[in-house]
């Protein structure tokens, strides 16, 4: 009879020790990985702007009425450049900032929902050239970190597959949209490795050398000083460590650099993701510049692995959807 038993509750322990698998229905995501994409990307920039837009307001208030030289200008980047090059964006009152700002938010919430978010996220782009335009002087925000947000929106606003949102099919279309922003991204990153390789050949000195995010460092401890005790202990040690901060930046040099490959990693793109969060947390809490309120929000493209190739989904848009793929 022990035996029996023994033989019985063997039997059944595998029924026990392994759950089922997860499915669809189990997930708090859509299948549809665009989708999924594009919920966790808009709610990321609602977080920003909600924790935020306050500060944003506070500077553009000052900014408007500060009589400078720069108060003038408007535009994308740290320069600032026109949007696409060609128009110049209206500056705008802080009154209409505010109502700007607020229907950006409005528009990104709206979008949430299952019914029409295409709509909205154009609207949300629309919005975003006349919002980050008056904030390019602002020290938190200037350079690169909300320059990204008009193209991710308006490539979403270009997804067929968001009308289904509602009532999604199964299996979900081809998730070409992600596929083109993956390129995008990747672009962005690889073009910045391969001016400083570039430049490393110019001027016969490399890069990655610790001198260079020496300089990073300085600049950061005096143009954005850090309240932490502790982090102001870190800058110093690591601006008196060329040695070590030559391997940081020859690390960032290489990360920058992989992401040739990252479009087609297929399940390994998660890890380009999680990289790419923690490269610029650390660049926010070491140089005080902030890449994670915006920009980082795009990383999570590459969180969603993708089992189909870039060359058949792109096919497939251009075959079924052209008219949404040309724009995008």
């Amino acid at each position: 009879r022990r035996s029996s038993e023994r033989r019985c509750s063997h039997e059944s322990l595998p029924n026990r020790i392994h759950p089922r698998p997860i499915s669809a229905e189990d997930s708090m995501l859509p299948e549809d990985p665009v989708r999924a994409f594009q919920l966790c990307y808009c709610g990321w920039l609602i977080l920003s702007m909600l924790t935020s837009s306050s500060q944003y307001q506070l500077f553009y208030t000052w900014f408007h009425s500060s009589g400078i030289g720069l108060a003038s200008k408007r535009g994308l980047g740290a320069h600032p450049s026109k949007l696409y090059g060609i128009i110049t964006p209206p500056a705008l009152t802080p009154l209409q900032m505010r109502a700007v700002g607020v229907a950006f938010t409005a528009c990104l919430l709206a979008s949430l929902a299952p019914l029409a978010p295409r709509p909205f996220l154009f609207g949300a782009f629309a919005l975003s050239l006349l919002y980050f335009p008056q904030l390019y002087a602002e020290a938190t925000l200037s350079g690169h970190n909300p320059i990204l947000v008009p193209a991710v929106l308006l490539l979403l606003a270009c997804a067929p597959s968001l009308d289904a949102a509602a009532s999604p099919p199964s299996p979900p279309p081809p998730p070409w949209p992600l596929q083109l922003l993956r390129v995008y991204l990747a672009s962005g990153y690889v073009s910045s490795g391969v001016a400083k390789v570039l430049c490393s050949f110019r001027f016969r000195r490399y890069w990655g050398l610790g001198t260079s995010l020496q300089h990073y460092f300085l600049e950061g401890m005096w143009s954005r000083p850090a309240d932490s005790a502790l982090t102001r202990s870190v800058q110093w040690r690591l601006v008196k460590s060329p040695r070590l901060l030559t391997i940081f930046a020859s690390g960032a040099l290489l990360f920058e650099l992989s992401f040739a490959v990252a479009p087609f990693s297929g399940r390994l793109s998660p890890l380009w993701c999680a990289h790419g969060l923690a490269f610029h947390a650390g660049i926010l809490w070491l140089q005080g510049l902030d890449f994670v309120s915006f920009w980082s929000a795009s990383l999570l493209v590459f969180a969603f692995p993708l089992s189909s190739l870039l060359s058949a989904d792109l096919r497939h848009a251009f075959e079924h959807e052209p008219l949404w793929l040309l724009p995008a």
